[in-house]
């Protein structure tokens, strides 16, 4: 980067003092277009990080709340729940989970 800002510098200074033609003004038009399409990339590539991360982020919640889901299911079945219902398997999982609650309820009172 540091280069890259020194022979702008010296082509700038050249164009200015008249030491040089059209060309090297052509030149630095192209290095000015190069540096703002790598400012556009740098912004896009962290863009696409922030994504990833967040999908990362919702990826690993999703997995908590499967698990979540398994162990109320895994706990329900040790109770001796038994699914009453001939749905889904999701169905099935809220019909224990409900009547747990309704057992937890019951000792409580």
């Amino acid at each position: 980067a540091a280069s890259e800002i020194l022979s702008k510098s010296l082509l700038r200074r050249a164009f200015d003092t008249g030491t040089s033609d059209g060309a090297v003004g052509s030149l630095i038009n192209d290095i000015d277009e190069i540096t703002k399409a790598t400012e556009i990339l740098k912004g896009a590539d962290k863009g696409v990080q922030e994504m990833h991360s967040a999908l990362d982020d919702a990826t690993t919640k999703l997995d908590k709340a499967s698990m979540q889901v398994e162990l109320w299911r895994l706990r329900a079945e040790e109770a001796g729940f038994k699914d009453k219902t001939t749905g889904s398997e999701e169905e099935k999982l809220r019909h224990s989970v409900a009547e747990e609650s309704r057992a937890r309820k019951r000792g409580n009172e």
